[in-house]
């Protein structure tokens, strides 16, 4: 009979929605706990990040303080060339200076060494007195300034050893290492659940699958009533009644999922609040630790 197959197939219409909603429903469900296994990831690094931001402003710093010890030390090299220039120089003025005197006491010419009768001039002493001199206080005002280059050398290494906080200097660039790869998963995290939220945005409501079902069910229970008065066979009023029974079960159970559905967005819209919190925050104590 026609009307019986046509009741028969608006049945297995109506169990093919159900499946399907179930299916899509499933599909949703999935891609909803991997946002949100995400989004704890996400959460996880963000709470890292406010140390990995203080760590880059420490590395910052001792990029700045390295530099500074590198010229300092290229610096104290320089001056222990001149202070070794110097003393040599000095040295030999000195022993010539020492000569010369020498020669005066014994009688003789400072300059050719020969015995003299008569008084001599003291000019190319005096002149090698004024060299040496120069040459000594040349010499001292570089000590003076190797001295000053040094104090600052050491106290750079101090703040170094400061900034480090006891760490080793292998260790705090591991640790700021750590930290960047922190600043990029949290880019490469962000960037993932914005594009899952977005394929989600495009999923095909479970629900819609369903909006129409229960006047399927309607107008079957119609067909079925006119069947069953025109004598067909109780099995049919059964599968009837078996429908009725699915369709209800269908119906308690499509509430129970928009019950489900509201708490997973009102959970979801907690969520982006709170992130959006932490990164006013992070942003906040960046700005401060610049300043």
């Amino acid at each position: 009979n026609k009307q019986e197959e046509k009741a028969k197939q608006e049945h297995q219409n109506i169990l093919n929605k159900w499946k399907l909603h179930e299916a899509l429903l499933k599909s949703k469900n999935t891609a909803k706990e991997t946002i949100s296994s995400l989004q704890e990831q996400l959460k996880n690094s963000q709470q890292n990040l406010l140390e990995a931001a203080e760590l880059r402003t420490k590395a910052n710093k001792l990029d700045e303080f390295m530099d500074e010890i590198f010229q300092l030390k290229g610096e104290l090299a320089e001056r222990e060339i001149e202070t070794t220039r110097a003393s040599e120089e000095l040295k030999q003025v000195e022993t010539q200076l020492i000569k010369m005197k020498d020669l005066m006491k014994q009688g003789k010419c400072p300059t050719c060494e020969q015995p003299i009768h008569q008084n001599i001039t003291k000019d190319p002493i005096q002149a090698l007195q004024v060299k040496y001199d120069l040459l000594y206080a040349s010499l001292q005002q570089i000590n003076e300034r190797k001295s000053s280059i040094q104090q600052a050398h050491d106290t750079t290494e101090r703040s170094v050893s400061l900034l480090l906080g006891g760490v080793s200097l292998p260790e705090f660039h591991q640790r700021i290492a750590q930290a960047d790869f922190t600043r990029k998963e949290v880019d490469r995290l962000k960037q993932e659940v914005e594009s899952r939220e977005k394929d989600l945005s495009k999923h095909m409501d479970p629900y819609e699958v369903l909006s129409d079902l229960h006047l399927s069910y309607d107008e079957i229970a119609e067909t079925a009533a006119g069947l069953i008065s025109q004598g067909f066979s109780v099995s049919t009023k059964q599968s009837y009644n078996e429908l009725r029974t699915e369709h209800q079960n269908a119906r308690i159970s499509l509430i129970q999922a928009e019950s489900r559905l509201q708490t997973e967005q009102k959970h979801l819209s907690e969520s982006v609040d709170m992130i959006s919190n932490q990164k006013q925050q992070i942003k906040e104590h960046i700005i401060e630790l610049n300043n």
